[in-house]
C-alpha cells in the first residue's frame, strides 16, 4: 500500500517503482481553495487579524472581509457564503451572507457597548467562507484553522 498526502495545490504527477515496474500516478489538484483576508481601513493599512472598533460616540466601525479564493480547472466560482460569529454587548451574534455575485462581506459594530474598555477588549471572531464552483463542488476556510489566522476585533469605549 502507498499513501500520499492530499493535494492542496495544483495538479501533480509522480512515479513509483514496485517489483521493477514503474507506475505513473496523476493527481488532480484541490479544485477550489477557499481563503479570505480581513481589513481595518480606518485604523490600519493592509491585511489585519484585528479590526479596531473605536471612534466618537455613536460611531460605527466597518470591518471588511475579502475573498481570495481561487479555483483550479475549467469551472468558475459561483457562490460565496459567509458566516461571522462573536459575542459582544452580552449578546451572541451570527451574521451571514450568501451570494452568487457578491464575493466580499463586511460587518459593523459600535464602540462603547458593554464589554468595551478604554484600552480595548479583545473579542474573538469565528469567520467561515464556503465557496462553491459551477459544478457544485465546495471548499470552506475558517479563521484560526489551516492557513487562515485567528481573527478578532478590539472593542474600545467611544472616544478612546
Amino acid at each position: 500500500m502507498i499513501n500520499v498526502a492530499a493535494d492542496s495545490g495544483s495538479n501533480r504527477t509522480g512515479t513509483v517503482t514496485i517489483g521493477g515496474q514503474t507506475f505513473t500516478v496523476n493527481q488532480t489538484g484541490a479544485g477550489i481553495i477557499a481563503a479570505f483576508n480581513m481589513f481595518d481601513p480606518l485604523s490600519q493599512t493592509g491585511v489585519v487579524t484585528a479590526c479596531r472598533v473605536r471612534g466618537p460616540i455613536n460611531s460605527v466601525t466597518i470591518c471588511p472581509l475579502t475573498s481570495t479564493s481561487r479555483i483550479n480547472g475549467a469551472s468558475t466560482l459561483a457562490n460565496w457564503a459567509w458566516t461571522v460569529q462573536y459575542t459582544y454587548d452580552g449578546k451572541a451574534k451570527t451574521l451571514t451572507q450568501s451570494s452568487g455575485t457578491i464575493q466580499d462581506f463586511q460587518f459593523s459594530e459600535f464602540c462603547g457597548l458593554s464589554g468595551s474598555s478604554a484600552g480595548g477588549t479583545i473579542i474573538p471572531l469565528t469567520v467561515s467562507l464556503t465557496v462553491t464552483d459551477s459544478n457544485g463542488v465546495q471548499a470552506t476556510a475558517t479563521s484560526g484553522t489551516g492557513t487562515q489566522p485567528a481573527l478578532q476585533f478590539v472593542a474600545y469605549t467611544c472616544g478612546s
